[in-house]
């Protein structure tokens, strides 16, 4: 019962790590967006170096930063709510980020020449199939 109680819990934290990085990406790259865009226009010679230096000489280092605050508001929600329902989603299903879980789902087993064969749940249930008469093309 706590387990399931557990896995349903909201977890804001999900919501604001996705809002941090949204936020983060954002302000990062809107001096190459908008460089981008004033090559789209136009508005700009067509490399970016050139293109960043006639921004800076014609309207100063800010004009890189030309609409920030709305695309960093706007990332952030978006992430936001795409990584949280996202993690959400994983933990609400079962399925784990940790390796160490995901690794000890999965089986090695030898075979004669010295190697390994891995098996995942699924390569498992068809061995176990295979072995009760069942052909390997046929669905479990």
């Amino acid at each position: 019962l706590s387990k399931q109680s557990d896995q349903s819990r909201f977890d804001p934290g999900l919501f604001a790590a996705g809002a941090l990085s949204g936020v983060f990406a954002s302000a990062l790259m809107t001096p190459v967006d908008v460089l981008k865009t004033r090559i789209a226009t136009g508005t700009c010679p067509v490399d970016m170096s050139n293109c960043a230096v006639h921004v800076i000489k014609e309207s100063g280092f800010k004009a890189l930063y030309a609409g920030v605050g709305s695309r960093m508001v706007c990332s952030g929600l978006f992430s936001a709510i795409g990584f949280g329902v996202f993690e959400g989603s994983k933990k609400w299903l079962g399925v784990s980020s940790d390796k160490a879980a995901n690794i000890n789902r999965i089986q090695q087993k030898e075979k004669s020449d010295g190697t390994f064969q891995i098996y995942t749940p699924r390569q498992r249930r068809l061995d176990h199939a295979c072995s009760d008469g069942l052909r390997k093309g046929d669905r479990l």
